[in-house]
């Protein structure tokens, strides 16, 4: 991924084209970003593996507790996906301004 990652900096023809027709709206990109967030397996596997070690049958029920840790978890995923999204934003920002990108 690093290699690919290098491979598009270093390339000059890499320009963004959209197809005439076609909409790039941000709720359009937020509702393509939900859905891959709910489809990613790593997600799936996270909670099927390891979130049931935090469950204890012995201290109350079982469906409040897997709802509270899955909104603890929403709510820490939406924090630290929105700073990323944001420090992501003012790098490529910091990054075309740049005089040393070709």
């Amino acid at each position: 991924m690093l290699y690919l990652a290098y491979k598009s900096f270093r390339d000059n023809t890499s320009a963004l084209t959209i197809k005439e027709g076609s909409s790039l709206s941000y709720s359009s990109l937020y509702r393509k970003g939900v859905i891959m967030n709910i489809l990613n397996p790593k997600v799936s596997l996270f909670f099927f593996a390891f979130f049931p070690q935090f469950i204890n049958s012995a201290a109350g029920h079982v469906t409040e507790q897997m709802l509270v840790y899955g909104f603890i978890f929403l709510f820490q995923t939406l924090i630290i996906f929105s700073l990323i999204s944001v420090f992501a934003g003012k790098l490529g920002h910091f990054i075309r301004r740049s005089s040393v990108h070709r």
